[in-house]
């Protein structure tokens, strides 16, 4: 794909909460080499595998996010023109108490953009997830009535919502991206492209469902470029929300059979593994709003996004190891 020189964000401060996670971990190398003065909120507890060699390069900040007093204090200090909003909880099965996804997801959102209240930022950008809109049988549209059924899926809905009242209510430049299936460098270990490449170059089984679930897959460079393009679009588009998809499903056995084509035959055990109940055999997203007012759309196929990841796990292996 090719990147947008995006030379506002040069010796900008931006402030990033999540940076320590996936898609976050991402778009903060992202703006370091946009030359963007980096600040991120992390906790002392948080694993910092993802930024441990760029650590020196970036602001750290161990403020809670559901601490309005300290996190006025901290954005005045740093004045932050672009704040972009990672931080979450409740998006990996391991995650269950539905009262830290509220602190984090609902609470710390809403504590995050009363901080920012007095600062003339330009651009908040609030993380969502198709999850929101619950199980349907079209393409999903960011006007489609939010039907959650899980806690974190609630709890982000309620995040977008809040983020919608800031920006209309107080005329705040902030919008949400609403992520589908992201996948790419620096994914959790544990979820399905990762595992299922690890297990391919090691030549080991793939314990799969029946592989007729559904995803809309988009790899995490054209997440990141999503993000940066709806930061600078924010003042203009206030309470927007923009699906971050490629607009195309894949079952998994498509992902697998796409996977065979680059490494050759894997042993897919179907069926071995047990289906679970958020899964869908339908599921895909509609691009057309975001591309035709950010001008954003996902470009990387999805053989390419394979083979890029397989790349950067092979080099990348102690890291997952540990």
């Amino acid at each position: 794909m090719k990147k947008r020189s995006y030379l506002a964000y040069k010796n900008t401060p931006v402030l990033i909460t999540g940076a320590a996670g996936f898609v976050g971990a991402n778009l903060t190398r992202r703006l370091l080499e946009l030359g963007a003065n980096v600040h991120v909120i992390v906790k002392r507890s948080t694993n910092m595998w993802r930024l441990r060699e760029i650590k020196k390069e970036l602001s750290l900040h161990d403020v809670p996010l559901t601490d309005e007093k300290k996190l006025t204090l901290l954005v005045r200090k740093i004045k932050p023109l672009y704040i972009f909003h990672l931080a979450a909880r409740g998006a990996y099965s391991y995650q269950t108490d539905c009262q830290e996804m509220i602190e984090v997801n609902v609470r710390g959102t809403a504590t995050l953009l009363a901080a920012l209240r007095n600062i003339p930022y330009k651009g908040f950008v609030n993380t969502g997830s198709h999850s929101e809109y619950g199980f349907k049988h079209h393409p999903l549209k960011e006007t489609d009535f939010l039907e959650p059924v899980s806690f974190y899926a609630a709890t982000k809905a309620a995040a977008t919502y809040l983020t919608q009242v800031f920006a209309i209510g107080e005329k705040a430049p902030a919008v949400t991206v609403r992520l589908f299936s992201v996948y790419g460098p620096w994914e959790e270990p544990t979820r399905f492209v990762p595992t299922i490449i690890n297990r391919a170059l090691a030549n080991q089984p793939l314990l799969l469902t029946q592989g007729r679930e559904r995803r809309d897959h988009v790899y995490v460079d054209d997440t990141v470029e999503a993000y940066l393009a709806a930061a600078l679009a924010a003042a203009k588009h206030r309470g927007a929300v923009f699906n971050i998809c490629s607009g195309r499903q894949y079952a998994i056995r498509e992902v697998v059979a796409t996977l065979e084509k680059i490494v050759g035959k894997l042993d897919a055990r179907w069926g071995a593994y047990p289906a679970r109940n958020w899964d869908t055999n339908y599921w895909v997203g509609n691009p057309s709003f975001t591309a035709d007012t950010i001008g954003w759309r996902a470009t990387t196929s999805l053989n390419e996004g394979l083979q890029k990841t397989m790349q950067w796990l092979q080099v990348h292996t102690k890291e997952y190891t540990k």
